[in-house]
């Protein structure tokens, strides 16, 4: 069984290693004000203890729109190949950012993880649509960040600030080196001054 550790050390199977299908749950936060949630998949059995199930892929969604506790929708989508190869997929419904990986789970090794900080919106799973299972991921991982970052545009403008100073500086040294020196004044004396006054 191809499932998730919940936040209280549970295991929710999701999808049967023999079913060649999709499967969808939607996940919701366990904390207030949560902004990144990690999904660790397991293969494993509801009555076996922790320490048998096998671990197989993380999913990390970063930017989650901090919310209530349980109000973010977290859709996660397991569909499992004839090649045992797994796609799994986890998007935030609100900000519309995901996080993709496809993994082959005859090749994983075991190891030792953390409580995860999620848990489900339901305890229903639902299978897709045919069409929708047919849907093919990307083969690498795949963030998409959609929200707002407000350190950009102040660091981008500072960054042109920067740049101009320094192109002045620069046309500055350039204008002072490549102009020379200045000509020689006509009046070097206070007797040809007034010389040069009578001549004019």
């Amino acid at each position: 069984m191809i499932g998730l550790k919940l936040a209280d050390g549970r295991f929710f199977p999701i999808l049967e290693e023999t079913e060649r299908t999709a499967k969808r749950v939607v996940l919701t936060t366990v904390r207030k004000e949560q902004t990144q949630v990690k999904v660790d998949l397991y293969r494993g059995d509801v009555e076996s203890d922790s320490s048998s199930w096998e671990y197989i892929a993380s999913l990390v969604l970063e930017h989650v729109r901090p919310t209530p506790t349980g109000m973010p929708e977290l859709e996660l989508i397991l569909r499992l190949t004839d090649t045992s190869t797994l796609d799994a997929r986890i998007q935030d419904e609100g900000s519309g950012e995901y996080q993709s990986l496809r993994i082959d789970i005859e090749s994983l090794e075991y190891g030792d993880f953390s409580l995860p900080d999620f848990e489900p919106a339901s305890d229903v799973e639902t299978s897709l649509e045919d069409s929708e299972s047919s849907n093919t991921f990307s083969e690498e991982k795949e963030i998409m960040h959609t929200g707002d970052r407000p350190f950009l545009y102040p660091a981008l403008i500072a960054f042109v600030l920067l740049c101009l100073l320094i192109l002045g500086i620069l046309v500055y040294f350039i204008f002072s080196a490549t102009r020379g020196t200045s000509p020689p004044s006509l009046v070097e004396h206070p007797l040809d001054a007034a010389l040069y006054n009578l001549l004019m």
